[in-house]
């Protein structure tokens, strides 16, 4: 499990056509900061008393610390690194996200975040959420 801090910011068309727009910072699986950036168009279903979920589809930019210096590290070239090789990125223009959001009281709602970058990038979060309409 790695922990981080995601902020996202949603504008609704109407009840079900949104587009979000993520941001994300966490440390991944071999103690390096990483981060990724998510901008989709999203579809959401109200699920009466479970809340509502919502699937989306967009583009994101993951990004981390150079693996390249980790001792036996074998690199398969999945990654861009940097010209001044801190830093390894991937922009994927397929990406998407799954969400489900069980309301809490008026306003908060948790929230659960699948974010599927196939074939090698996934995250799972879960957090608050906070919302100021219905």
């Amino acid at each position: 499990m790695n922990f981080g801090l995601g902020v996202g910011i949603e504008y609704k068309f109407n009840n079900y056509i949104s587009v979000k727009l993520d941001q994300v910072a966490f440390h991944d699986c071999a103690g390096k900061f990483a981060g990724m950036s998510m901008i989709n168009l999203r579809y959401t279903q109200n699920l009466g008393v479970l809340g509502n979920g919502s699937v989306g589809m967009g583009p994101f930019f993951y990004y981390r610390k150079n693996w390249n210096i980790i001792p036996n590290y074998m690199d398969e070239g999945y990654f861009k690194i940097s010209k001044n090789n801190a830093w390894q990125t991937k922009f994927v223009w397929y990406g998407g996200e799954l969400e489900h959001n069980y309301p809490l009281r008026n306003g908060l709602d948790l929230s659960t975040n699948i974010l599927p970058g196939i074939p090698v990038v996934y995250a799972l979060a879960s957090g608050l959420r906070f919302s100021n309409s219905k």
